[in-house]
């Protein structure tokens, strides 16, 4: 049972830094205007 719990845990943190890590290139690129990932 622990074990599974602790693969259960482990694939959240893995998506919660996948998001978290996505939600950071966002707010690069809306932060950056040299990369218009808008205009195309």
């Amino acid at each position: 049972f622990k074990h599974s719990l602790e693969k259960e845990l482990t694939v959240v943190d893995e998506q919660l830094r996948k998001m978290m890590f996505l939600k950071y290139c966002n707010w690069f690129n809306l932060k950056d205007d040299k990369i218009p990932t808008t205009t195309k």
